[in-house]
């Protein structure tokens, strides 16, 4: 028997219209992502309250994960992404009439950051749900990657559209993009007919004892809690510099949405190679010894950036050296969430996988706020060279103490 091919999962009429929504949920997410950036910043004009309203939008995936995962459980998985998807296109279309009205201000920003983020959140584990049940078992592998690769390409399309839009239209027509593609998204979910038989006991189950459950065993398995504590390290370690984005990019690199975009397409594609060669790279390397060098390179990024302020040319070599050191950034985060990924499957139990991805995202999510917030209010007081020279000082500390145990942990045998 053949194996099955891409051709085989593309044949199945419902996965097309899954395929199809994601594609253009994914791409209007993209230029929502780099629009919101930019507001926040333009309308602030401080990298401080950008860093803190990006803190903000990581606070429901914090609270939020953990039981959503539960009791999304119990419904159907169409009608919840249907519903997640009508409300963001709706505060994002109250977004955007506020901006043209000249109504927006600071906390009604915070507010709506905070509800499309809690929307999201119930969203992300009915979508991870859905996509298993369209296709059979024997197309689920190829079905998961064409979904990842179609994701990818959308969101790099989304990027480089969300850059050209802003820099040229404004962030109202960005956001506009996002609405359209929301109703276009809706669209293509209605066209699938898809039941979902959710059983009485499941329906009846408590939530929180389905959590406390999965919080159990997680906390019984020392491989998912070093699991979870390199997740929380990672992190700690990139929400500075995701947060203080745009700041960077106006403040230290002197450059416009344009350039923004480009740095996120960079980031993009390298996470994306990095997640497709990690697989191939840890049957030769040990995969804390790929975590290290990862670590590494984001010291020596947030070093270099600090040197990048004092930079006299801002010619073109100069935003050749950027966007390659985000690429690489991409390939550190791709190793990063794509090994701490394979570790987390492969020590999981199936009955608990559900608990335990979503736990996972909650608990790893926890850094982001709270390390994005600091660098906002260091930000206040401090330049972004500065900040980013302390982060460097601060992950080269870290590595040093980790040295021992990574030398010890070596001279055992690759897998």
């Amino acid at each position: 028997m053949n194996a099955p091919t891409y051709r085989d999962v593309l044949r199945q009429k419902k996965y097309r219209f899954l395929l199809s929504s994601n594609l253009v949920n994914r791409f209007g997410d993209a230029v929502d992502t780099l629009a919101f950036s930019w507001l926040v910043y333009a309308f602030t004009g401080e990298g401080m309250w950008a860093a803190i309203v990006f803190a903000v939008n990581k606070i429901p995936s914090v609270f939020f994960l953990p039981l959503s995962g539960a009791i999304v459980e119990k419904y159907e998985k169409k009608k919840v992404i249907l519903l997640c998807d009508a409300i963001r296109c709706a505060l994002v279309a109250a977004l955007m009439g506020l901006l043209l009205a000249g109504k927006l201000s600071l906390p009604i920003l915070f507010s709506f950051t905070f509800l499309i983020s809690t929307a999201e959140a119930f969203r992300m584990p009915a979508s991870n749900s859905f996509i298993t049940q369209l296709p059979g078992k024997e197309l689920l592998d190829r079905s998961l990657v064409l979904n990842v690769i179609v994701s990818t390409a959308a969101e790099i399309a989304g990027t480089a559209a969300g850059g050209f839009v802003i820099g040229r239209l404004g962030v109202s027509a960005a956001l506009l993009i996002d609405v359209i593609s929301f109703v276009i998204s809706i669209g293509l979910m209605l066209l699938i007919r898809h039941r979902e038989e959710v059983s009485a006991a499941l329906r009846q189950s408590n939530s929180l004892q389905i959590f406390k459950d999965g919080l159990f065993y997680m906390k019984n398995s020392p491989v998912l809690v070093h699991v979870i504590v390199v997740a929380l390290l990672a992190n700690a370690a990139m929400a500075p510099l995701d947060s203080l984005q745009t700041a960077a990019v106006v403040e230290v690199f002197h450059r416009e949405a344009g350039f923004l975009s480009l740095l996120n397409i960079a980031l993009s594609v390298g996470m994306f190679v990095g997640g497709v060669i990690y697989p191939a790279l840890r049957t030769r390397i040990r995969d804390r010894f790929l975590y290290l060098l990862s670590f590494l390179y984001l010291g020596v990024l947030y070093g270099s950036l600090a040197w990048f302020g004092h930079f006299g040319d801002r010619g073109p070599a100069f935003s050749l050296l950027l966007v390659l050191a985000y690429l690489l950034y991409g390939f550190a985060a791709g190793f990063l969430a794509t090994g701490l990924g394979i570790e987390l499957m492969e020590n999981t139990e199936q009955r608990y996988m559900a608990r335990t991805t979503t736990l996972f995202s909650s608990v790893s999510s926890l850094a982001t706020p709270v390390f994005s917030a600091a660098a906002g209010v260091l930000a206040g007081w401090m330049n972004l060279p500065a900040l980013f020279l302390f982060c460097s000082v601060l992950i080269a500390c870290g590595l040093l103490l980790c040295l021992p145990r990574m030398r010890k942990s070596a001279e055992k045998p690759a897998k």
